[in-house]
């Protein structure tokens, strides 16, 4: 069962006759949590259901300052706190697909992220188009939609007559991470 795993592994069914994606995801989380020195198991069943185990070291560090007193340094109890930098920012997320909206949007709007999702390239453009400058703080952008992918949308937003449309951080949401697929997000006119 370790085989799906691999990179570009996918499985085969009568019940999912169609695959989307690339096959990097678990690659891509098996190889995350190897290098927090952590492991990833799966059992799985077929027509049941698969069980995912993660197992990741937990690690505290001692006050120097004190050597006679051992305290545990007190981490930030959430990735939100990592992040309160972005709290109350507009974050226009373009996704075509509607769990991934949903991922986002929960993932976001807990650490108080305003979000406005778009559908698809194409609603991205017209949406940036109709709000004022500097509305939208940030843009994360699928690269593969319907209609007007990414790459066109974010050309559109970068050609557009206005100041903010030149500036504005663009971020590439994709499993699509060759060199070839990070130089043409560059070129698109994408930040990272």
């Amino acid at each position: 069962m370790s085989s799906i795993f691999q990179p570009f592994s996918q499985d085969v069914n009568g019940a999912n006759s169609v695959i989307q994606g690339t096959g990097l995801g678990l690659a891509l989380v098996k190889q995350i949590i190897a290098e927090m020195g952590g492991s990833i198991e799966v059992e799985s069943e077929l027509g049941k259901g698969s069980t995912f185990t993660l197992t990741i070291p937990y690690e505290y560090r001692i006050n120097e300052q004190s050597e006679d007193k051992k305290e545990e340094v007190k981490k930030p109890e959430s990735l939100e706190d990592d992040f309160s930098i972005l709290k109350g920012k507009r974050i226009l997320v373009v996704e075509d697909h509607p769990l991934n909206q949903k991922i986002i949007e929960a993932l976001l709007e807990k650490m108080g992220i305003v979000i406005e999702l778009a559908g698809n390239g194409q609603v991205a453009v017209d949406l940036f188009r109709s709000v004022p400058e500097n509305w939208i703080d940030a843009i994360l952008m699928d690269v593969r939609m319907p209609l007007m992918n990414g790459y066109e949308a974010t050309e559109a937003i970068r050609a557009m007559d206005r100041n903010d449309a030149k500036t504005i951080p663009i971020i590439a949401m994709t499993a699509n991470a060759f060199e070839e697929d990070i130089r043409q997000s560059r070129e698109a006119g994408m930040n990272e």
